[in-house]
């Protein structure tokens, strides 16, 4: 399993730009994600695809 690397500069930087954003990497730490390939990167898509659509979807639909 190969994980995503990023270090102190990168954390430092996100922080910096957003104090909520910063606040949540204070409280969670660090995170090992792994790298995914390629198919299983086009289903994550296509299911946060589905999951915004539907999502879209259910407001319209309520907003009347």
């Amino acid at each position: 399993m190969q994980i995503f690397k990023y270090e102190q500069k990168e954390i430092e930087y996100l922080k910096s730009r957003d104090k909520r954003l910063g606040a949540a990497i204070d409280k969670i730490g660090m995170i090992k994600r792994e790298i995914i390939g390629i198919k299983k990167s086009i289903h994550a898509m296509v299911l946060l695809h589905h999951c915004i659509f539907g999502r879209f979807l259910f407001e319209h639909i309520t907003d009347k």
